[in-house]
């Protein structure tokens, strides 16, 4: 009987063993399964990292045309100061310089040589640049030296990750460098006779400078510019040059105040 209970009683702690040693094999297996789970490289469940979108050389840099043209607000009577809209605006040639923050939005900077034209055609009632209808056309001309300063926001991309459509929005500040004169008398059947050219102006406002929004495809787009300076200077007037081929008094009462001309240009663009 006693030989009986010694058995009973070494079986006790090896059951109890058996246990522990058990729920330890459960616990390791759960770890490894767990460590499999996390660590695998084949593991579908996990995320895929986002693709960054890669910018493009195309998108850094832009040789660029762009013609404008003046629309017709800003001056009350037409028929004292008949500027030709067709015929009077700005013909810019730049470098476009892209500094992309991100896939969507570019800093931008864009130094760029424009010309800026104001036609006037003859009329009966003009006071301006001359109150003669002699001659048929007169033109000033300034040469600027700009620099647009904007962001571009890239609305659209192809399957190619390449934009296909971008808006921009941002300031232009200008220099004048120089400007002419120039008019033509033509015949009673229209035919020009001789035209005089004036290269001594210098009434031109400095400075020239306002906003400017654009919308584009890769290639074309439409700008429009507000031009928050004068056209001339306000301390000036503009002396007839005939006789001395100088702007300046020459003597004569044939002075003539600058009219507002429209702050407003709108047209075209290409991105070479």
């Amino acid at each position: 009987m006693i030989q009986t209970q010694a058995i009973i009683y070494r079986s006790k702690p090896m059951k109890k063993g058996l246990l522990i040693l058990s729920f330890l094999m459960l616990i390791g297996a759960g770890s490894n399964c767990f460590a499999q789970t996390s660590d695998d490289p084949n593991n579908t469940a996990k995320l895929a990292p986002k693709q960054k979108i890669m910018v493009s050389g195309n998108e850094k840099f832009d040789l660029m045309v762009s013609s404008t043209f003046l629309i017709p607000t800003g001056i009350a009577d037409r028929d004292s100061f008949p500027w030709d809209a067709s015929r009077s605006g700005a013909l810019s040639l730049a470098m476009s310089f892209n500094f992309p923050i991100g896939s969507v939005v570019a800093f931008k900077i864009e130094p760029r040589a424009t010309w800026h034209k104001l036609t006037f055609r003859n009329n009966v009632k003009k006071v301006f640049p001359s109150d003669t209808n002699l001659y048929a056309i007169e033109r000033f001309r300034g040469f600027y030296a700009e620099t647009p300063i904007g962001f571009r926001i890239n609305l659209v991309r192809n399957l190619d990750e390449k934009v296909k459509l971008f808006a921009e929005f941002g300031g232009i500040i200008g220099y004048n460098l120089g400007g002419t004169f120039k008019r033509r008398v033509n015949d009673d059947k229209n035919r020009k006779l001789w035209t005089e050219k004036y290269h001594q102006f210098d009434d031109f406002n400095p400075w020239r400078y306002g906003p400017y929004v654009r919308l584009s495809t890769n290639w074309i787009g439409i700008h429009a510019f507000y031009r928050m300076s004068d056209l001339y200077r306000a301390d000036r007037v503009f002396w007839d040059p005939a006789g001395t081929g100088k702007f300046e008094n020459n003597g004569s009462n044939y002075s003539y105040a600058y009219p507002k001309i429209s702050p407003l240009e709108i047209g075209i663009f290409l991105m070479l």
